[in-house]
């Protein structure tokens, strides 16, 4: 729990630097925001267009709600009952939360012509948040439940390959600028790693008191 609050506490504080560089537009943000997404723009092939399409819809809040709730029934199944609440208002309030500081930060997305459907503000990028929670936490239940040095490396490896591809997709389509899925990849952990640690103390709590 130590290592999952250390996470989550530097990922905040990278998020507020980052949110601040933007909010006070930072000269080389901007610059390499725009350069990116110039290059991006200028490189559209058809086939990878197509490629980007696919993996960004690994980032849409119903496909990755779909998975946290397999998560959940796994877990129900599996009798770690206390532990599928706190995941449970993580999968539900993990699109609540990206709404909000979408809205108090209120960044325009990139003036180009997008590849792909958007909406609401660009910061931070709600297909990179989803994505970090929902494929982190099937990577911390894989790492949990398992004993299996190559099945916790399979996993690790496909996880980050994952978010990785969405955060390229969101830019490649002209949704969003870099610094956007950076914004929603620190997002993500920090959303991730407290819902985990709240997991966990309520199950080392419920476990202390049935001891009593």
């Amino acid at each position: 729990m130590k290592r999952s609050l250390i996470t989550a506490g530097s990922s905040l504080l990278l998020f507020i630097l980052l949110t601040w560089a933007v909010r006070t537009d930072t000269s080389y943000i901007v610059k390499w925001d725009d350069r990116a997404v110039e290059w991006f723009t200028t490189s559209h092939e058809g086939t990878v267009i197509e490629e980007a399409r696919f993996f960004t819809h690994f980032g849409d809040y119903f496909i990755c709600f779909g998975i946290g709730a397999a998560i959940l029934l796994l877990l129900l199944t599996l009798g770690r009952f206390r532990m599928v609440f706190w995941i449970f208002l993580g999968f539900f309030g993990v699109k609540e939360v990206n709404h909000v500081l979408k809205a108090i930060i209120d960044r325009d997305r990139p003036a180009v012509e997008a590849l792909t459907s958007s909406g609401l503000q660009a910061f931070p990028s709600g297909h990179s948040m989803y994505a970090t929670f929902t494929y982190g936490m099937l990577l911390l239940v894989v790492f949990y439940l398992s004993r299996s040095l190559i099945l916790k490396t399979a996993a690790a490896v496909v996880t980050l390959s994952i978010i990785g591809m969405v955060l390229w997709s969101r830019v490649y389509l002209g949704v969003h600028y870099p610094t956007d899925t950076a914004a929603g990849l620190l997002a993500g952990l920090v959303w991730l790693n407290v819902i985990w640690s709240l997991a966990f103390f309520q199950r080392k709590k419920q476990k202390g008191l049935g001891e009593i």
